[in-house]
């Protein structure tokens, strides 16, 4: 047969049958199945005509022709009118507020099917119904619900057509099962939904009213997600909003889903979407974990007599322990449910798929995720895996001896007995030792990435003391198990905070792997071992301020790596650890105060990432990193808006891994990381809305990471860092209460972290930057007292840190910015001769630093910076002046090249105090333009941040600067004016922050002044 017509196509689609007799149908039919053109053009036909019924008065009209193409945008807007004889309706099925489904016969292709249909006319309502239509048939998925047509009656009202499932809904299977081991075996259906919503998130659909009711299960083990009359398609703009039509309604049954501010059904949804807040996927997930929940326990998470008391429930969580509903449940499913209902949205798994991962694990046998084994059950598990008949009892016995129940070292001294014995504890040892590596190493993978590394602190010290004790002559082989023994110890002191403990053990391994080295320059692997040992012990000096000789050992480990990378193109691991070593160089370059040469070895970084082969696992991360290395010289160098868009190619990146891997810590610490530095980039720009709001989903991602491993120092130091800079952006909103708040608690965790380990230069300055950001409030709060203790803290740290290592421009810095500080408080409190020493010895540093790197943007700012302080303090105008414009010339280059930047514009501050010298001179006319030139800034500034207290507080000092200058021109009236706008935004600092010193003195001083003017207009002449 030749290609079908148009009018063959149009025939067979008949409903009636009556244009072709069988045999021509089967003709047709056999053709369908052998050409590829004719069963397309029989799809389209189907999908977007309207096929006249046979002998209507419409069979005589031409043929309509196919003008759509899969993937075309002309498909129809509207719902295409449809002959009601195609179908015979049988009986109600169900029946809701907006409508009711009924089971029909399809008269066309003879086959049982369930018609929805819209009873209310509402044009509302009858666009969330076809949304709905066209979203479940965008969904193909065996366990969503088949869509096979969509209309409108003659009548006009809508309808669609699907698949009629036979079963009953989750919710009353559960019902009936009496024991756990019967709900347990519904563990299945579960993930089978958990999969089809997996599906609809990749389609960038959520569904917003899961739970068991909407889950049907057939007679045969099918499962189908139904009523997606809720659902949202988030990659249409013009989809479903994310609050209800119309206002609240609660259903006389909670079971039912609720309509208005709030969707969903009140006992499966999430708090958020309780709350009437938008959605994303893990509105779903925390569904799913309700409908696991409600499995495992037979009951649903939240009860109540009404919606609004399940609700109130949901909003305050978390529900019931399923450990106390449910006892016997396992621990692994009892962790995926808690991970799935988190109450925060962003401690839960980000979308359906990671839920799915979860489960398949559980199902076989594999590690969970979600839970956090203990030693001892990986242990168990392990032996599971590796029993024999024979061997058994022997790894048995040298398990518990590497977890100090039995002593290797009895086992050893079985030797000398007898020939039959000495080879039985030849391979007892042999199981020891195997065992003793699989921890080291197979077991490591596993438990690094969920932050638990000190887990294996005991089995660590425990194979370094087993090798010391050896003291015959060790084969290669052992002599690397000792170097990875020792170097894992390494870790876990390093993770711990023992820096010089770790030390120790990385120079013990790296003594080891650079003897073998030397015997087999040739041995790749060996070569490899000895890269890693250069690194770790860089790695350490780093950390303990030694940044010279960390350099020289990073280099060595490049060189290394760079060798290994060339000979082994293919080797995933050696390409990764050569980008490694690109990053640990400019690191120390950037704290060393060489930008160009750090921007080189990053971009060099990034080049090496962007050709790596796909097949990468760790490229997508290598180049996220890089970009967010690349961003932050960037933003360095007062390139604000490149740095934010390196930040956001980042984090796109870091959002898609932690998607793919929800357990993983080191991933979500990337993420949190990313977040700090676009709030950076975002507050450097004035932003503090959008900053604040990174710094808060960083500290919301690092506080769970911390609690996870309390242990874990650099988790710790993780959270602090995001607490500060959630405590800098509420004290330069004014919130010095909150802001104090956030200091002090960073301040404790620091002062921990810092006692444990004293020789690590990070640690000690993370305690200098907590002193002097507390310093800063109280300051703030006019304890010029206590802000001056504070800050001479801060200087006795910066002091000994910068004289350790005075290479490290970062160091340099910290000291030059504590003289700075303290200057500050001698200047307030009137001693201007203390203070000018401490601003010039500020200046000095900052002076040198600028000239080291003057790419460098921030080192500019503070050489900008160091002028004012000066001239504000050197009681001689005409020195003052010459101070000032040093300044002035440097802040005016800063804001030409990113006129963005919030923080170069507030340099310009400096034109504020050369107004200041010049009406101390008399020349009050100069003054009043330079006066007005910074109004002009300051408007700018408190206009694009109303919330920065700063930016308003800088702003009513201005008005007040020009009423200065126009009092003393003699303008009366134009001073009362200026005086009065200054007047106005203080108060509303001081309504805001009524602790505020500064905004009390502030207020006062400009209220003195108006009626001061104010006075001498009432004058009589």
């Amino acid at each position: 047969m030749n290609c079908l017509t148009e009018d063959q196509v149009l025939a067979f689609l008949a409903p009636d049958g009556t244009a072709l007799d069988i045999d021509q149908r089967r003709a047709i039919e056999g053709h369908l199945d052998a050409c590829a053109e004719c069963l397309e053009l029989m799809t389209l036909v189907a999908r977007t005509s309207v096929v006249p019924r046979v002998g209507s008065s419409e069979r005589d009209a031409p043929p309509r022709s196919v003008v759509g193409e899969l993937g075309r945008d002309d498909d129809y807007r509207d719902l295409v009118t449809v002959d009601p004889e195609h179908y015979v309706v049988g009986k109600e099925i169900a029946r809701g507020g907006m409508g009711r489904i009924t089971a029909a016969r399809d008269r066309r292709l003879g086959r049982s099917v369930a018609i929805k249909e819209l009873l209310i006319e509402s044009s509302e309502l009858r666009a969330r119904f076809e949304r709905e239509a066209r979203i479940t048939a965008k969904l193909q998925h065996p366990a969503i619900v088949n869509l096979l047509e969509a209309g409108a009656w003659p009548g006009g009202e809508p309808f669609y057509v699907m698949k009629l499932v036979i079963g009953e809904s989750l919710d009353k299977v559960i019902a009936g099962c009496r024991t756990l081991e019967a709900r347990l075996a519904l563990l299945p259906t579960v993930i089978a939904a958990a999969d089809a919503l997996a599906y609809a998130h990749n389609m960038q659909v959520i569904h917003r009213d899961l739970k068991p009711a909407n889950v049907l299960v057939g007679e045969f083990g099918e499962t189908v997600v139904i009523d997606w009359g809720f659902a949202k398609d988030l990659a249409d703009p013009s989809g479903a909003p994310d609050d209800a039509i119309g206002p609240y309604r609660a259903p006389a049954n909670p079971g039912e889903t609720v309509a208005g501010a709030v969707i969903g059904t009140p006992a499966y949804m999430p708090p958020e979407q309780a709350q009437g807040r938008p959605v994303d996927e893990r509105a779903d997930v925390y569904a799913l974990g309700a409908m696991l929940y409600h499995v495992l326990a037979g009951a649903p998470p939240f009860t109540g007599q009404t919606s609004d008391a399940i609700i109130t429930a949901v909003i305050a969580g978390p529900p019931p322990s399923i450990a106390k509903c449910a006892p016997g449940v396992p621990p692994d499913l009892v962790a995926i449910v808690t991970k799935a209902m988190a109450h925060a949205a962003a401690d839960r798994y980000p979308t359906a798929k990671g839920l799915v991962d979860d489960l398949k694990k559980f199902q076989t046998g594999q590690l969970v995720g979600a839970y956090h084994y203990s030693a001892w059950q990986l242990l168990r598990r392990w032996i599971r895996r590796h029993r024999t008949p024979v061997a058994i009892a022997a790894v048995a016995t040298a398990a518990l001896g590497v977890l100090g129940i039995v002593s290797v070292r009895r086992v050893i001294q079985e030797q000398a007995r007898t020939d039959e014995q000495r080879q039985v504890a030849e391979r007892s040892r042999g199981e020891a030792e195997d065992l003793m590596n699989f921890m080291l190493t197979d077991l490591r993978g596993k438990v690094e990435p969920l932050g638990r590394l000190d887990l294996l602190d005991d089995v660590a010290k425990k194979a370094v003391a087993y090798y010391d004790r050896r003291t015959e002559d060790a084969s290669d082989a052992e002599l690397k198990t000792r170097a990875v023994a020792r170097r894992t110890l390494g870790d876990v002191l390093a993770a711990q905070g023992h820096a010089e403990a770790a030390l120790a053990e990385y120079k013990a391994a790296l003594a080891i792997v650079g003897a073998l080295g030397q015997d087999d320059p040739t041995n790749a692997d060996g070569q490899a071992e000895l890269a890693v040992g250069h690194e770790r012990v860089g790695d350490t000096l780093y950390a303990q301020g030694d940044a010279v000789t960390a350099l020289a050992e990073y280099r060595l480990s490049q060189s290394i790596d760079k060798t290994l990378a060339a000979n082994d193109p293919k080797n995933i691991s050696k390409q990764r650890n050569y980008w490694v070593s690109f990053q640990e160089v400019g690191d120390v370059l950037s704290t060393q105060g060489d930008a160009a040469g750090a921007l080189a070895e990053y971009r060099a970084g990034l080049v090496f990432a962007e050709n790596l082969d796909e097949a990468n696992p760790d490229k997508q991360r290598e180049l996220a990193v890089s970009y967010s290395q690349i961003g932050n010289v960037l933003l360095d160098q007062a390139d604000a808006p490149g740095a934010l868009t390196k930040y956001q190619a980042a984090l796109a990146i870091f959002d898609m891994r932690v998607a793919k891997e929800p357990a993983n810590a080191d991933i979500k610490q990337d993420l949190a990381a990313i977040h700090t530095r676009l709030g950076n980039a975002m507050f450097a720009q004035g932003n503090a809305i959008g900053g604040l709001a990174e710094f808060r989903a960083a500290v919301t991602i690092f506080e769970v990471l911390a609690a996870k491993d309390p242990t874990n120092d650099d988790r710790q130091r993780n959270l602090v860092v995001g607490k500060t800079k959630v405590g800098s952006v509420l004290f330069e909103q004014g919130d010095t209460t909150r802001a104090l708040a956030e200091f002090q608690a960073s301040l404790v965790i620091s002062e921990a972290i810092a006692a444990k380990d004293p020789t690590n230069g990070t640690k000690q300055l993370d305690l200098m930057l907590r002193h002097r950001e507390i310093g800063d409030v109280l300051d703030a709060r006019g304890d010029t007292v206590g802000a001056l203790a504070r800050y001479r803290a801060s200087m006795t740290i910066a002091k000994t840190q910068a004289a350790k290592d005075p290479t490290n421009a970062d160091k340099q810095q910290e000291l030059a910015v504590s003289h700075e500080v303290i200057g500050d408080e001698l200047q307030a409190q009137g001693d201007m001769a203390a203070a000018l020493a401490a601003y010039q010895s500020s200046l000095a540093i900052s002076k040198a630093l600028a000239a080291n790197d003057p790419t460098n943007a921030l080192r500019q700012a503070h050489l900008s910076i160091g002028h004012r302080k000066v001239a504000d303090v050197v009681g001689n105008p005409t020195e003052a002046l010459p101070e000032y414009r040093a300044s002035l010339e440097i802040a005016d280059a800063l804001v030409k090249k990113d006129p963005t930047n919030a923080n170069w514009q507030a340099l310009l501050v400096s034109r504020r105090s050369l107004g200041n010298v010049l009406l101390s001179q008399g020349d009050a006319a100069s003054a009043l333009a330079e006066y007005r030139a910074f109004l002009v800034v300051a408007e700018a500034q408190a206009a694009k941040d109303p919330t920065n207290a700063g930016s308003q507080a800088e702003l009513a000092l201005s008005h007040e600067k020009i009423g200065d200058a126009l009092a003393a021109k003699g303008d009366k009236t134009g001073g009362l004016t200026a005086y009065r706008a200054g007047l106005a935004v203080a108060q509303r600092l001081q309504a805001k922050d009524p602790s505020s010193a500064s905004f009390r003195k502030r207020v006062t001083t400009l209220a003195n002044k108006v009626a001061t003017c104010c006075g001498a207009r009432k004058r009589p002449r």
